[in-house]
């Protein structure tokens, strides 16, 4: 069975915390608080189970005796004084703001709702420590607390919003040549150039003539407008290259 579901939460064991008298004989002799998990040494020493596994691995001896610790001479205290150590009563840690009182194994479900008790603020690099009933709004306000770029989608400490401005490569911006279209300014230029359909190219009649730039999304109403000019462009066209069939012939052109 493990330390805390037999033992309870390992915090409320100390001295400062009982209500009752303490005997010397509850106290371990190595961390001078209450015994947790107790065991005693060949010499009868009572010591918590975790500080005695520090004593072994230090390879000290009973500070009391000065006589060799092993897991060989180590031997479990009688039920009585383990009794004993789960009658005492103790007072919550955050006393005096909480007047919770109760044993041990009470503790365990008091210090998960103790609303004064002290808590960290959950955010990486947010060293605050506050009561729990004001955690809530620590969040909402705490200069650390995470916050994700509304137009690259990065996440990031709200306190670190000034200098992400500064490197955002993706703000939104509307295309500058008229299309309304809202596009991340990584992209804009590609659709300048390649996708706006307010983009300007050359009539497909330029070689005979039509030197005018429409608008891609203008292009048809263009040909519409200008089909008499265009026919007109391409009859002089043809006109030109009978005219140069002929001289190079040596023929009169008709």
């Amino acid at each position: 069975v493990s330390t805390q579901s037999t033992w309870g939460k390992i915090d409320i064991w100390k001295v400062k915390y009982c209500l009752n008298p303490i005997e010397k004989d509850l106290v371990c002799q190595e961390c001078q608080e209450l015994v947790v998990n107790p065991i005693k040494d060949s010499c009868g020493h009572l010591f918590c189970r975790e500080c005695v596994d520090k004593v072994i691995n230090e390879k000290r001896s009973c500070p009391i005796s000065k006589a060799k610790i092993s897991n060989e001479n180590l031997r479990e205290p009688d039920n009585v004084l383990t009794d004993l150590l789960k009658t005492l009563n103790f007072a919550c840690p955050n006393r005096p703001r909480c007047e919770w009182k109760g044993k041990a194994r009470e503790y365990d479900e008091h210090a998960d709702k103790c609303e004064v008790r002290s808590v960290k603020c959950p955010y990486h690099g947010c060293e605050e420590r506050l009561l729990l009933t004001s955690l809530a709004r620590h969040r909402e306000e705490c200069p650390n607390r995470k916050f994700i770029c509304n137009v690259c989608r990065t996440r990031f400490a709200w306190n670190q919003l000034a200098n992400h401005r500064a490197v955002c490569i993706e703000p939104k911006v509307v295309c500058s040549l008229g299309c309304r279209k809202s596009l991340p300014r990584s992209q804009h230029q590609q659709h300048r150039k390649y996708e706006c359909p307010k983009r300007q190219m050359e009539c497909a009649y330029k070689d005979l003539g039509c030197d005018e730039l429409i608008a891609v999304d203008c292009f048809e109403q263009h040909c519409i407008d200008e089909a008499e000019k265009h026919l007109i462009l391409c009859k002089r066209n043809e006109e030109k290259k009978i005219k140069k069939d002929a001289k190079a012939d040596g023929k009169p052109s008709e």
